[in-house]
C-alpha cells in the first residue's frame, strides 16, 4: 500500500469551489446554499451540476445528493455529495456539514488502448466548514486536521497492476 503524507495543503477548487476568506456578519442556511448554488453555476461548460431532494426545517437545509459531473474527450469524473447539511449555529453563521466520505470517480479514455477507472474515497478528520458575512457577500472558512484520500478501485489499463493506496493531507 502506498502512502503519502503532506505538510502543506491547496485547496481543491473542484471540491470547495464556493470557498472565500471568512468575514462577520449574519446569513441564513437559505442563504448559503443559494450562495453554493450561484457559485456551482460558475463551474464552467464542461460541468454538470445535479442535485436531489432539498428539505428544509427552521435553521437546517439538507440537500441530498449533490453531484458535479465532466465528461470531456480526456477524461470523465463523478463527485457525489451528500448529504449536504446547511445549520443555523445561532450566531449568524451557519455550519455547513459534509458527509463522512465523498466518493470521486474518474474515466480516462485511451482510444488506443482500453479505458482506466479510478474511484477515490475523500474523508476528513474534524472536517469544520462554516459560513459567515453579509447575503451579498458569503465567506466561508474550511479546516481539517486531516483529507484522507484513498482509492477505492481501479479498473482498466492498470488493473493487473496492484496499484493501491492512501494519501493523508495535513
Amino acid at each position: 500500500m502506498l502512502s503519502t503524507r503532506f505538510r502543506s495543503l491547496p485547496v481543491s477548487a473542484a471540491l470547495l469551489s464556493a470557498m472565500a476568506l471568512p468575514s462577520l456578519a449574519d446569513v441564513s442556511a437559505a442563504q448559503v446554499w443559494e450562495s453554493w448554488q450561484q457559485s456551482l453555476d460558475l463551474a464552467g461548460p464542461d460541468f454538470d451540476i445535479s442535485f436531489g431532494e432539498v428539505t428544509e426545517a427552521p435553521g437546517v437545509i439538507t440537500v441530498e445528493n449533490l453531484r458535479m459531473t465532466s465528461d470531456t474527450d480526456e477524461a470523465d469524473l463523478d463527485i457525489s455529495i451528500s448529504p449536504l447539511v446547511f445549520r443555523e449555529t445561532g450566531d449568524g453563521r451557519v455550519d455547513i456539514e459534509l458527509p463522512s466520505s465523498i466518493p470521486i470517480a474518474m474515466i480516462f479514455e485511451d482510444p488506443l488502448r482500453s479505458s482506466l477507472t479510478l474511484t477515490v474515497q475523500v474523508t476528513f478528520d474534524n472536517e469544520t466548514l462554516v459560513a459567515s458575512g453579509i447575503p451579498e457577500a458569503i465567506s466561508q472558512a474550511f479546516g481539517a486536521e486531516a483529507i484522507n484520500i484513498a482509492i477505492d478501485g481501479v479498473t482498466g489499463l492498470a488493473e493487473d497492476s496492484g496499484i493501491d493506496g492512501t494519501a493523508t493531507l495535513t
